[in-house]
């Protein structure tokens, strides 16, 4: 009867480390750059979103823009004379920086431009929407500073709970493989 408990237990068990153990290292495997993915593929969509708007006549409150901007994307607009449209952060030179530095990335179909310096990970999208015979540059940038660090906290939290679950289920396990036993 004990060898079958002891069995029935280590079977458990190992089932229990093995899938719980597996999630945590799927999530610390490919959770990062699933995630990189998924900004680079919203800041494409917010680009695409933006040739429905009527680029020579926005304004600051611009809803479209506002949301994404409540997301952390940065958002900077240039015409063809390089005069500024629409900028988020209102910092001197940015259509300088964001878009006369990189002219040579930008085309009328999105450039995604990743950069990585130390603990900080740059993505842009750069591309040129034509509206009413005038051509407009965009630049939305997403800044990934801390995702590692938030990536790193959440997998500790992950092992810490499941460290709990693994003890939990097996003292479950136990309780019950002994009263199916008796």
């Amino acid at each position: 009867m004990r060898k079958i408990n002891t069995y029935f237990m280590i079977v458990q068990s190992v089932f229990l480390l093995v899938m719980i153990g597996g999630g945590i290292f799927m999530f610390h495997m490919f959770g990062p750059q699933l995630y990189r993915n998924y900004r680079v593929s919203m800041a494409k969509e917010a680009f695409e979103n933006l040739k429905d708007v009527d680029l020579g006549e926005i304004n600051t409150d611009e809803a479209l823009i506002l949301e994404y901007e409540g997301y952390n994307f940065y958002f900077t607009i240039a015409d063809e004379n390089m005069n500024s449209i629409y900028q988020t952060s209102q910092e001197y030179k940015r259509v300088y920086r964001d878009i006369q530095l990189r002219l040579g990335d930008f085309s009328y179909t999105p450039t995604v431009i990743r950069r990585k310096k130390q603990s900080n990970e740059t993505i842009r999208v750069l591309g040129i929407i034509e509206q009413g015979g005038h051509s407009y540059y965009i630049s939305i940038k997403d800044s990934l500073k801390s995702m590692d660090k938030t990536f790193n906290f959440t997998t500790t939290l992950l092992m810490l709970g499941f460290a709990v679950c693994l003890a939990l289920g097996i003292g479950v396990m136990y309780f019950c493989a002994r009263r199916l036993l008796r």
